[in-house]
């Protein structure tokens, strides 16, 4: 049974007010019309009207949507038909009807606003799907392989790792973000570094924003270098002996290690003197000096001078220098003794670029040369071959520093530190690394090979071009250097009577090639 009706407004009469509710298309009669047939008396017409006033504002306030007032409204029509069942048949449709529009009110309500939650979430959380983090959690032989590939370090070495910087880099859980598993922040810092890879493109690839990606690289960063910064160290005690006695086999009795510099390219600079760091091969860069021994682990690292300055000059101004000229360090720990008994401290061998010094032996070089020089000179090339090789290493397995760095230059030299720290670590473990088998993921086309686009220098005017000055450093030949030098050459004699010559070096080999 259908009930149309028409509310019509109250008329108030005195005190009694009158609701009239007309029925439209129905068989039901009005509370009138029983009246004067004498069905119901007067009272009962006062009560039902109260009745209809009090369905009235029933009905108002089920417009308010208020769903507890239905509830009342149906068990007051359900005891209302046992006295008078056509008036409780009126009520109860009447409360059912407005109970039903306003459920299928409130069902589209909830339904609009779940789908306005999701899309406004999705407006500052963007899913994505971090395939390469997926593959890398994979188990098997196959997968270790392409692990490696990624992250350059072993699955075992790598949650080892993960595991001792998760105090420094792990995030608390809030109600505005999920978090990012530790082993993802260290991954993606990683992949960055291993395949010299762009910020955008690794965070899309691991399943990352942007900013986080930003945020975790500098926080892995800070957390290598708090817990393996000891990594990075001079030798001691019975691993002081065993570097010592590597470079004594190759005629340097007492040489602790072998110094030498790299460059690291950037994009020029801001708010900086850009022609400080515009070095010899017309590029921007920062100068790092790395310190090593015979089996390529670095001892100490010194980096953040500009480009332009000498490797001489960088060798004065770091803590090294100051350690040896006042008698710290490792320089002047330990001894050992030339082929006639003659005791000699320590000391690191470097290029000619380098200033002469009783703990810094370079070589002779130029053409008018003794066959004692010669000889010294092609033990040293071979003692100071494992710089080359470390550089090699260094840079083959971690390719973000073959191409130009686009970071603040404090970001670079933090990261430098941590990928001396990772070089170390797989020299400490034994890693054998293949470069030939590293496959490069590197966008830049340049950055394996380092042909970089060189800038084209300023043209000077000829009228105000100064003739340079020969300037020669106070530090290159003390009389204190040249003599220990001399001893050195003496002992590589002997070595070479002794031993043989050196092997030829394989780039010498190359260079003699057709």
């Amino acid at each position: 049974m259908s009930l149309s009706s028409a509310t019509y407004p109250c008329v108030v009469e005195g005190e009694r007010l009158c609701a009239i509710v007309k029925p439209m298309d129905s068989g039901v009669e009005d509370v009138g019309d029983w009246a004067a047939r004498g069905v119901v008396g007067d009272n009962e017409v006062d009560n039902n009207d109260n009745l209809f006033m009090v369905v009235f504002i029933v009905i108002q306030l089920v417009m308010q949507r208020n769903r507890a007032t239905l509830a009342v409204l149906n068990a007051a029509a359900s005891s209302c038909s046992a006295a008078h069942p056509e008036m409780g048949e009126v009520l109860l449709l009447l409360a059912r009807g407005f109970l039903h529009s306003v459920s299928l009110v409130s069902a589209a309500m909830d339904s609009v606003n779940k789908r306005w939650r999701r899309r406004s979430r999705s407006m500052w959380v963007l899913d994505r799907h971090g395939g390469t983090w997926k593959d890398l959690q994979k188990v098997g032989e196959a997968h270790d392989k392409v692990f490696v590939r990624f992250c350059r370090l072993p699955q075992p070495l790598f949650y080892e790792v993960a595991q001792r910087i998760a105090p420094h880099i792990q995030r608390k859980l809030t109600n505005w973000r999920q978090l990012i598993p530790v082993a993802q922040k260290f991954a993606c810092a990683l992949i960055r570094w291993a395949t010299g890879g762009y910020y955008r493109q690794t965070s899309h690839e691991m399943g990352m924003g942007l900013a986080s990606e930003l945020r975790s690289n500098e926080d892995v960063a800070d957390a290598l270098i708090k817990e393996y910064g000891h990594l990075i160290r001079f030798p001691e005690g019975r691993r002081l002996q065993e570097v010592m006695d590597a470079f004594d086999k190759k005629g340097f009795p007492g040489c602790v290690s072998a110094i030498d510099g790299t460059h690291l390219y950037i994009e020029k600079p801001k708010n900086e003197r850009a022609e400080c760091y515009y070095d010899r091969t017309r590029q921007f860069s920062l100068m790092a000096q790395v310190v090593c021994d015979h089996e390529c682990q670095i001892q100490d690292v010194f980096a953040g001078c500009p480009g332009s300055v000498h490797d001489s000059r960088v060798v004065r101004i770091s803590h090294m220098y100051k350690d040896a000229q006042d008698g710290r360090g490792i320089f002047h720990g330990g001894t050992s003794f030339l082929h006639d008994g003659t005791p000699v401290r320590g000391y690191v061998i470097g290029y000619a670029g380098y200033p002469l010094l009783p703990w810094l032996m370079t070589p002779v070089g130029g053409d008018e040369r003794t066959p004692q020089e010669v000889n010294f000179d092609d033990c040293h090339t071979l003692a100071r071959s494992c710089n080359e090789r470390t550089f090699a290493l260094l840079k083959g397995v971690w390719r973000n520093f073959l191409r130009r760095q686009i970071d603040n230059m404090k970001t670079i030299m933090k990261e430098f530190m941590v990928v001396c720290i990772l070089h170390n670590m797989m020299v400490d473990m034994r890693i054998d690394v293949d470069l030939d088998d590293l496959d490069s993921d590197d966008d830049d086309d340049q950055a394996n090979s380092g042909n970089f686009r060189c800038r084209r220098r300023p043209r000077v005017h000829q009228a105000v071009q100064q003739p340079r000055k020969n300037r020669r450093d106070d530090t290159y030949g003390s009389a204190e250097g040249r003599a220990a030098k001399a001893r050195l050459i003496s002992h590589d004699n002997h070595h070479v009577r002794v031993y043989g010559r050196p092997p030829a070096n394989p780039w010498r080999q190359a260079r003699a090639a057709p």
